[in-house]
């Protein structure tokens, strides 16, 4: 996306992308500098990478920039890519159609900025705190907490992960892994709670991720239910499925 792409989306969106990018972008440079070329998995870390509304040009610029100081040339990658018989969108190593998506066009991700505003719609700061974590918010009394620096950031750190797994970029894994590796680095080891209860930040983290992406999932399924105007669908399917719940 360019600046102006970026503009359009909600502040606090703006800066998960951006953020995701270059987690996305890092990955990609350390794939290619251990292999020298790009493998299926890099392949679809670029396909999300572009799906987000990263331009062609800036890929390439920020690929070529990285492996200056080694003896790989971004052209020789591309074009080694290019003839891989596993590359999902040729596009992306070539210099046709559009340099990017724009966001008007993107409704991939207006699915995503759509059901992160459904996610926080009750929210003091919508679009903000996506998987809902109450982690270190304190209790003002007659029910009511107040945010703090280190719960907010906590929430943009759950955040960022749970829309690496959303958009695709990463595994559960390695959203999660990131987020406790990020906490643990920071010294922060445990979560505490208004209501008194702490929680390792492992587990803190793996609840907090699971459940934003199921709610996500949830939201997602509430707003194509809407556009086909039913009430009803099926989200599973295997042999000797029950109706009942028995």
């Amino acid at each position: 996306m360019t600046p102006d792409e970026l503009e359009k989306l909600p502040k606090p969106l703006e800066r998960i992308i951006r953020d995701l990018e270059m987690s996305i972008m890092q990955e990609i440079i350390e794939r290619i500098k251990a292999v020298a070329q790009i493998t299926p998995v890099t392949d679809w870390l670029l396909v999300r990478l572009s799906a987000i509304g990263t331009s062609k040009a800036k890929i390439k610029h920020m690929i070529g920039e990285a492996l200056i100081e080694s003896d790989l040339r971004v052209d020789d990658i591309y074009e080694q890519a290019v003839r891989s018989d596993f590359i999902r969108n040729k596009e992306i190593y070539e210099a046709v159609e559009k340099e990017y998506i724009p966001y008007e066009e993107n409704k991939w991700l207006q699915q995503v900025v759509e059901t992160a505003r459904r996610q926080t719609k009750d929210s003091l700061r919508p679009m903000e705190n996506i998987t809902q974590t109450m982690g270190f918010n304190v209790p003002m009394g007659g029910g009511k907490k107040v945010f703090t620096p280190l719960s907010e950031y906590l929430e943009r750190s759950m955040d960022k992960a749970m829309m690496g797994i959303v958009t695709g970029s990463k595994t559960y894994s390695q959203a999660v892994g990131d987020v406790i590796d990020e906490m643990t680095a920071s010294g922060i080891r445990t979560v505490d709670y208004a209501s008194g209860k702490s929680d390792r930040i492992e587990v803190a983290a793996r609840r907090a991720v699971m459940t934003g992406v199921a709610q996500m999932t949830d939201k997602v399924n509430e707003k194509n239910a809407e556009e086909l105007e039913t009430d009803h669908w099926e989200v599973d399917w295997h042999m000797g499925a029950r109706n009942t719940g028995t």
